[in-house]
């Protein structure tokens, strides 16, 4: 274990942004399911549906995009994705987005300056010892980074506070699986012998990349080399998740301390 993980997990994803993670089409290659997870985000290409108002934004605007929010903050913003896709829609008033990550945060800035926006807004922060100010965002939101989070309780905690009371929304689009990506025996027998059927006209990955023929099992340890600052502490909680995706929401009232239910569609 580093002892500092803080610095650790800057190195981790200062590098990862300049790599494998520097746009959406590197990072999905390096997951077992990259396909899925580039059509969470951005629609099935397959099927020509594709582009901003397709995948889990889509979701997002049809269910809570009306009355529109005025403030919207992300945890994790990485290189901008995902703010940059809601102001290119019109989607609120104003946007900011927290990552540890400086050249991460620098790529997010170059690309909202490009584009001549003053309402997308990014600063340095850490999620494990994070302060946000009470009643400061209408909707917080986070894309694959809560799995990187050791201390959820205060996390959540800021983001209950940080939402403005009555009808603030934490909307979570996440892993849901066994930690470390340590698949079942029975789960790897299936998936590669779907593989082995699949004809290799229909096999097709993003980028430039050969089609995947079999799927693995990472050690552990392998894991834990390359994320980091990961956190184990999600996975465990979400693998008795239903379903094979999460986009759990949370209405909050700061004044009742009332919360209900996280919604999870499977």
């Amino acid at each position: 274990m580093s002892s500092d993980p803080t610095g650790a997990a800057v190195e981790r994803w200062n590098k990862a942004f300049e790599t494998d993670h520097a746009s959406v089409e590197r990072a999905a290659l390096i997951y077992t399911l990259g396909s899925v997870l580039y059509w969470e985000l951005h629609g099935n290409h397959c099927f020509g549906n594709r582009g901003p108002e397709f995948g889990w934004l889509g979701w997002l605007r049809r269910l809570y995009g009306s009355p529109r929010p005025k403030r919207v903050l992300e945890l994790g913003s990485g290189t901008g994705d995902l703010l940059i896709d809601l102001r290119s829609t019109d989607f609120a008033d104003r946007f900011h987005g927290l990552d540890l990550s400086e050249v991460g945060l620098a790529t997010a800035r170059r690309r909202v300056a490009e584009r001549g926006w003053d309402n997308v807004t990014f600063a340095s922060a850490d999620l494990n010892h994070l302060t946000l100010e009470p009643g400061s965002a209408d909707m917080v939101l986070a894309q694959a980074s809560i799995h990187h989070v050791e201390n959820l309780e205060g996390l959540f905690a800021q983001v209950a506070g940080a939402l403005v009371s009555g009808r603030g929304l934490f909307a979570i689009n996440e892993y849901v699986g066994p930690s470390r990506w340590q698949f079942t025996t029975a789960q790897m027998v299936i998936t590669n012998g779907l593989l082995r059927l699949m004809p290799a006209r229909l096999k097709r990955r993003i980028g430039d990349a050969p089609p995947k023929q079999r799927i693995s099992r990472p050690t552990v340890e392998r894991r834990s080399r390359a994320c980091s600052g990961s956190s184990s502490r999600w996975s465990n909680a979400s693998s008795t998740a239903a379903g094979s995706r999460c986009l759990s929401s949370t209405r909050s009232s700061a004044t009742s301390g009332t919360r209900t239910p996280p919604v999870y569609a499977g």
